[in-house]
């Protein structure tokens, strides 16, 4: 899969992020994601397959993602703030949680307050609006020691359709409510993506497994999204903070 920023990535990646909460000042939780993306081409460019592995920890009122040794995401909800860390720069970029920051934002800072500025910003907005219908089923089954249930999830962009199986359960005790403020920090460039948010919520428990196909451009891209360890314990010391190496990137 080709790299992206967090702001134009988080919509692939919100229905595969898994949220659980610390009861205690120092503890956390760890859950590690394994996600394969098979090979696609796109525009006469082929992509091969990749995998990739996403540690999340959860503590008390923040979250962190990493993935792979490139990047890592530092989530406040109660702030409105990501925090995005560059392993490879050693810098550190503030995004603010809201409808219209990220990449339609950034048109304006590229472009400046002009007429090309608002048409670019529009046509981004255009296509990345995007309509989520979650829809249960009865289907059940196990998945490694988790009782889970089958949800269709449906996607319609501006820029094409996606469709996955999201196997859930709730046999791993959460906050649920956590897990839907991370997934509206990734989707807080989207026009409309407190109704995206409340949709998702119809997922009960914590995704374990997703299986998806997006149609983009006329291509086919799958994607699988397997949560493959979980546990509690205390958070490595300073996980939650930027690092003091880092110095502060400017958007």
């Amino acid at each position: 899969m080709m790299k992206k920023r967090f702001s134009d990535s988080g919509v692939l990646m919100a229905t595969s992020i898994v949220i659980a909460y610390a009861s205690l000042s120092n503890a956390a939780v760890m859950i590690k994601q394994d996600v394969h993306t098979d090979s696609f081409e796109v525009m006469g460019q082929k992509q091969p397959a990749q995998n990739e592995t996403n540690v999340i920890w959860l503590g008390e009122g923040a979250a962190r993602m990493d993935q792979a040794d490139t990047n890592s995401w530092i989530v406040y909800p109660d702030r409105n703030l990501v925090i995005e860390l560059n392993h490879n720069s050693k810098t550190y970029l503030e995004i603010p949680m809201g409808e219209g920051s990220g990449m339609t934002g950034m048109a304006d800072e590229e472009h400046g307050k002009s007429s090309d500025a608002e048409k670019v910003s529009q046509m981004m907005k255009a296509l990345m609006k995007m309509e989520v219908k979650v829809t249960p089923t009865d289907e059940t089954k196990k998945i490694r020691d988790w009782n889970c249930r089958k949800y269709i999830v449906e996607t319609k962009m501006g820029m094409g359709t996606s469709s996955s199986e999201t196997w859930t359960t709730e046999d791993i005790k959460a906050d649920y409510d956590l897990f839907y403020a991370i997934s509206k920090a990734f989707m807080s460039s989207i026009p409309g993506y407190k109704d995206i948010v409340d949709e998702m919520k119809k997922l009960e428990g914590l995704a374990v497994y997703t299986e998806g196909t997006a149609n983009v451009m006329g291509t086919q891209v799958k994607t699988v999204t397997e949560v493959v360890d979980y546990k509690d314990g205390p958070a490595p010391e300073g996980i939650f903070d930027i690092p003091a190496e880092y110095t502060k990137a400017q958007r």
